[in-house]
């Protein structure tokens, strides 16, 4: 296991894989291997390591909102009345439940939470 405290110190070819995986995460591994211009058991190996290493967090689809039948996105800036960190916690936990909220961030300073 790698240490996760090291720096990860990518190279070219670290770089090309990642940034092909951030344009489309489902391309298979041949199809990745043949566009990063390296072989498949070595783009596999590489990205295992990217994943073990923690680079790569997770994999996820972007969806599209006009085909989801989306067709409003709000970007809502919260301040809350208490500042307790109790109840930015309560706060947050009830808006990252909530279906209709995509993202949650903490910001500082101005509002407590942008909401998308």
């Amino acid at each position: 296991m790698d240490d996760l405290s090291a720096p990860f110190r990518p190279d070219a070819t670290d770089l090309r894989i990642l940034e092909l995986l951030q344009q489309d995460a489902s391309l298979s591994n041949q199809a990745l291997a043949s566009a990063a211009h390296t072989s498949a058991a070595t783009c596999l190996r590489r990205v295992k390591r990217l994943v073990d290493s923690g680079v790569i967090e997770r994999r996820v689809a972007i969806l599209s909102p006009e085909r989801c039948g989306a067709g409003l996105t709000a970007i809502t800036e919260v301040t809350l009345d208490r500042q307790g960190a109790e109840h930015l916690l309560a706060f947050e936990q009830r808006a990252v439940s909530e279906a209709a909220v995509q993202q949650c961030h903490r910001v500082s300073p101005g509002p407590d939470f942008m909401l998308v």
